[in-house]
């Protein structure tokens, strides 16, 4: 599994426990749910929402390069192991 499949995969497992939290990109919210649909079909989004969202995954693949703390998060979320 490579890192952006770890990342998507994340998120998706977060959309089951929390369903119902938003998440906000500046001014627009969505629920965890919303935006893991959002993922499911990113390749059929309009492209101002696929540019939203293709924006949030560049922004958490880049930290969970970076960041050791949230890359363990992530492959937690996901189910892979450390």
């Amino acid at each position: 599994m490579n890192d952006l499949e770890i990342v998507i995969r994340a998120f998706q497992m977060e959309a089951q426990q929390k369903p119902n939290e938003k998440i906000f990109f500046g001014k627009i919210g969505y629920t965890f749910e919303e935006f893991a649909k959002l993922l499911n079909g990113l390749k059929h989004l309009p492209r101002n929402e696929k540019k939203l969202v293709q924006s949030h995954l560049d922004r958490a693949l880049k930290m969970f390069r970076e960041n050791e703390n949230y890359r363990r998060h992530m492959m937690s979320l996901a189910g892979v192991p450390c």
